[in-house]
């Protein structure tokens, strides 16, 4: 599927074929990714592994990452902190027996205790660590590392119109300067521990070096090295780019995967049962806790993890690619620099692939040889191909045995009152895809006998994280609009509710923010103002954009606007595209009211369409109504477009009548092109314009951008060389006598009022 983003072409691939096509018959030149803003600042201009484009540089630094970072050999070496963590989760989960727990914070606070304490050592949670930083003024980690999510997740408009006008957007919006914000708390956060493991004094690791310390020695090794025979330069940016990559795609990924694989198993309490059961007959019941050499015998728990991963992908587009060169994905060209967004979500769910693809199955696997390392593209939430995650490993070993742990030592139940058909499945949408309704659980030791819960270390509640995720917008176009207007729409309710306060204003529908009524105005707006005026009554208020409009739909409504009111009610708005075509009002139509207009208005009432010029003008009618009756006749019993016809008759009437007999004829060789212009005029004013409903520089903007003032200037000079074309022919002393065989027409009778209009001035 092509969609364009703003200005950004982009495909979406929803199968397993084409997802194939993409990460491995043309990965190749599939694989870089789109240079946007907030990844580029927040990975310090792309010293990164998960968001550089593809280069020479992104597969050192992958090679580094995958092979000293996170290997199969490093994940086994960090088990230690996973069963640190485990065991403080039980501790904490022991001592809230009996009572509801909202599973998410315990287990978030677990991946945050596990990949901090990988990447930054033993010191990851202690005060010691945050000493130096709190006496800086700085805010804790958790609150940076929160905002460099929201930053991540936030809409850029330099991400879907990158260039200038873009940019500005995300200054005039703001997006810019939190995004900037976000980096120097970030920044400093990085410094100050890279700093701590540069310290002389800095004691010995206790379970081996952390994933700051091996980078350190790499950076350290290339110094003494020079960087002779190194395609990169590895320096502290180096380090704190892949530690960014390291907390913002690690904990918050495995979390919500475990938290949404125990809220399946609670809505199915047979499959609860069954996976612990496997659990507790494997390890048995003589010790306290799952250990890790168990868990390569536990089959039917891999399959819960492979079945969550299936229906709730952490990345449900995963990270979108970017095309190197000119491609052919399933029959279609898709060319350079356009955007790939891998559906992982809908091809998790495709029916072409699974049976009954929306049930909740971990059974399936047994009989199915699937897997997610990137071999099988029915599966694939961590991608595939030289873009798939590297991290993988390390995810799923931490979700794998949190997971077991949780199952075996405890029994869950729901609150009081809450069913399993009660739980919500519903998305809240963001980098990663949490549960809305947070799970709320009441855990209950197994086995409890076996534990000396009074000897048991209570660790403090831990601090609580708030996930505010932006919410999902129906359409791209909507988010466009809502980043660029909102600071002006703020500005101006607020200044509008505190005017509104004491009017008893008309009734209407609830209105949406910033768009208002927009959304409910079809595409036939006659229609839906009709039954909107049905529920609320014949005098209806509506909001569109930041417009405040009045409908009225009856009899004697309209007798107030246009007669007792008239006066009062007798302007018109000052929108772009009339004014541009009108000639910056000089018409009667469009013009708003006074004193020019009054004039207007009476010029042509008077002079251009009296009672004594429309019958002066018979005979047109009567020569077109004459042609339409020949052109009837000769198609004698054949079908006709009658609208074509009456359209016909009426463009001859008007032309005649405005330009003389000599429209329609041999002679006036500009019929064909008067009609294209003519066409392009009205499509310029029947088409959206931001500005008619966000009428301020931001309406503008958006209208430049989109093309519509370069749609509506054609017109405009089309229109005009139109009109300098048959006024000049009119001036012309060999052409009048030939078109005033039936008296002057419009233009003679215009020509004549300005005649006369100077020589009074004169």
């Amino acid at each position: 599927m092509l969609l364009r983003l703003g200005s950004v072409p982009a495909v979406v691939v929803s199968s397993a074929a084409a997802a194939r096509e993409v990460m491995k018959t043309h990965d190749a030149d599939c694989c870089s990714r789109p240079d946007t803003a907030g990844s580029r600042r927040l990975s310090y201009e792309h010293k990164d592994v998960a968001f550089t484009p593809y280069s020479e540089y992104w597969r050192e630094m992958r090679k580094l990452f995958v092979v000293e970072l996170l290997s199969t050999r490093r994940v086994q070496a960090t088990t230690y902190a996973r069963e640190a963590e485990v065991e403080k989760l039980i501790r904490r989960l022991s001592s809230a027996e009996g009572e509801p727990v909202y599973l998410e914070d315990h287990i978030f606070g677990l991946m945050d205790g596990v990949i901090g304490t990988v990447a930054l050592g033993n010191i990851y949670g202690t005060e010691q660590l945050f000493t130096h930083r709190k006496k800086k003024g700085g805010g804790h980690f958790h609150d940076v590392l929160d905002e460099a999510v929201r930053a991540k997740a936030s809409f850029n408009a330099e991400d879907y119109f990158p260039n200038a006008a873009g940019r500005l957007l995300d200054r005039l919006t703001g997006a810019a300067a939190r995004r900037e914000k976000v980096f120097r708390d970030l920044d400093a956060f990085f410094d100050l521990v890279i700093d701590q493991h540069l310290d002389p004094e800095r004691a010995a690791p206790e379970n081996g070096p952390d994933l700051i310390d091996v980078m350190v020695g790499l950076m350290k090794q290339q110094e003494q090295a020079a960087a002779a025979s190194s395609p990169i330069s590895f320096t502290r940016d180096n380090i704190k780019g892949l530690l960014s990559n390291v907390f913002t795609a690690s904990v918050d990924t495995s979390s919500v995967t475990m938290v949404w694989a125990m809220a399946e198993l609670m809505r199915k309490p047979w499959l609860l049962n069954k996976v612990q059961q496997e659990i507790r007959s494997v390890v048995g019941n003589n010790k306290e806790r799952v250990h890790p050499d168990d868990m390569t015998k536990l089959k039917y728990l891999k399959n819960v993890v492979k079945e969550t991963l299936r229906l709730h992908p952490a990345a449900p587009l995963l990270l979108p690619r970017e095309t190197l060169r000119h491609v052919e994905i399933c029959g279609y060209d898709v060319p350079e620099k356009t955007r790939l967004f891998v559906n992982a979500w809908a091809i998790g769910r495709d029916p072409a692939s699974w049976d009954q693809p929306d049930e909740f199955d971990p059974g399936r696997f047994e009989d199915k040889d699937v897997d997610f390392n990137g071999t099988h593209f029915e599966l694939v939430p961590f991608g595939a191909g030289r873009r798939m995650c590297p991290g993988m490993a390390m995810g799923v070993a931490s979700t794998e045995f949190t997971l077991a742990n949780l199952l075996y030592c405890f029994n869950w139940e729901l609150p009081e009152g809450v069913k399993s058909e009660d739980i919500s499945m519903e998305e809240a949408g963001g980098l990663t895809v949490h549960k809305k309704v947070p799970l709320v659980l009441v855990p209950t030791r197994y086995k409890r006998h076996l534990f000396e819960l009074s000897q048991l270390h209570v660790v403090a509640s831990p601090q609580q994280w708030q996930h505010h995720l932006l919410p999902v917008i129906t359409t791209l176009l909507i988010m466009i609009l809502l980043a660029m207007i909102v600071r002006s729409w703020w500005s101006k309710s607020s200044r509008s509710s505190s005017n509104n306060g004491s009017l008893h204003l008309p009734p209407g529908p609830p209105r949406l923010p910033i768009l208002g009524n927009l959304h409910q105005m079809g595409p036939l707006p006659h229609r839906s103002l009709c039954e909107l005026a049905r529920r609320h009554g014949p005098v209806l208020l509506l909001r569109l954009g930041m417009v405040p409009t009045v409908v009225v739909s009856s009899a004697e409504a309209a007798r107030e606007v246009m007669k007792t009111h008239d006066a009062d009610c007798c302007s018109r708005p000052d929108t772009p595209g009339p004014r541009r075509l009108s000639y910056g009002h000089k018409d009667v139509s469009f013009a708003p009211y006074g004193s020019h207009w009054r004039e207007m208005r009476k010029i042509l009432a008077v002079e251009l369409l009296s009672m004594r010029r429309v019958k002066a003008t018979w005979y047109a009618r009567e020569a077109e109504v004459d042609k339409l009756i020949s052109r009837l006749t000769s198609a004698r019993g054949e079908p006709v477009s009658l609208e074509d016809h009456i359209f016909g008759v009426m463009d001859g009437i008007i032309g005649t009548v405005a330009l003389g007999n000599i429209y329609g004829t041999e002679q006036f060789a500009h019929k064909q092109y008067f009609h294209e212009v003519f066409d392009e005029a009205m499509t310029a004013k029947a088409s959206f314009t931001f500005e008619d409903y966000f009428p301020n520089i931001v309406g503008r903007l958006v209208d430049r951008l989109t093309g519509v003032v370069g749609q509506r200037e054609r017109a405009f000079r089309d229109l005009d060389e139109f009109y300098e074309m048959v006024i000049q022919e009119h001036l012309e002393p060999s052409s009048h006598a030939t078109m005033m065989n039936n008296g002057p027409d419009l233009i003679d009778a215009s020509s004549s009022v300005a005649s006369i209009g100077s020589s009074r001035r004169e």
